[in-house]
């Protein structure tokens, strides 16, 4: 609909934002590979074994963002990244082999883009949604306001890691989906919020 009428979809996620205005001022043409960060959730530095006694309670401590228990659960499991992908997908137009995904525990990068020439460029602020809900707001233009800038000088450490996609299968799953298309990724949607309900009911393990 939106390419149909040549209007902008604007997102507010913070990872989406920080592509939307990555590509804006930078080109899709020019890009080759977005870079959608995680925080890895509350079980990063688990083993398998320890995710197999996770409970509810433990889920629900994100170590970053304050947030509600359905997405918080997502972000414990990787399914909010899962589909983060699709909507990268759908919104910028790239393949799901276009878009990668890297945990990033500290959530001062959004996400980045690299160029065709293998150049990787970031969005970095302070992990506040209030960042990317103003952006939406007065978008196209950059304005003033009251929100605290990032000081680069008094961050101690960035790290980054690659996703374990076999300790959390549901990311891999969704790039499953994305790949297939057509309805595959509403089924995927839909099925994580009805395992997310039973896990919050107690009715089903964090695994399962």
């Amino acid at each position: 609909l939106a390419r149909q009428h040549n209007c902008k979809i604007i997102p507010v996620d913070s990872e989406h934002s920080a592509i939307f205005n990555l590509t804006q001022k930078i080109g899709t043409e020019n890009i080759s590979e977005l870079v959608i960060t995680a925080s890895g959730g509350p079980f990063r530095k688990f083993t398998d074994e320890q995710l197999k006694t996770v409970t509810v309670e433990d889920a629900l401590k994100h170590p970053t963002w304050n947030m509600g228990p359905k997405i918080t659960i997502d972000s414990a499991s990787l399914a909010n990244k899962g589909l983060e992908v699709i909507a990268a997908v759908r919104l910028f137009n790239f393949s799901p082999d276009e878009v990668k995904v890297v945990v990033h525990p500290q959530s001062l990068i959004h996400s980045l883009v690299r160029t065709k020439d293998g150049v990787l460029y970031a969005q970095i602020s302070n992990p506040d949604m209030r960042h990317p809900i103003y952006g939406a707001l007065v978008w196209p233009e950059y304005k003033e306001n009251y929100l605290e800038p990032f000081d680069l000088a008094s961050c101690t450490e960035m790290t980054f890691f690659a996703p374990r996609m076999d300790s959390f299968p549901l990311l891999p799953l969704a790039y499953q989906c994305a790949r297939k298309s057509n309805s595959y990724t509403i089924a995927f949607n839909a099925a994580n919020e009805v395992a997310v309900a039973a896990f919050l009911e107690k009715k089903c393990s964090f695994l399962q």
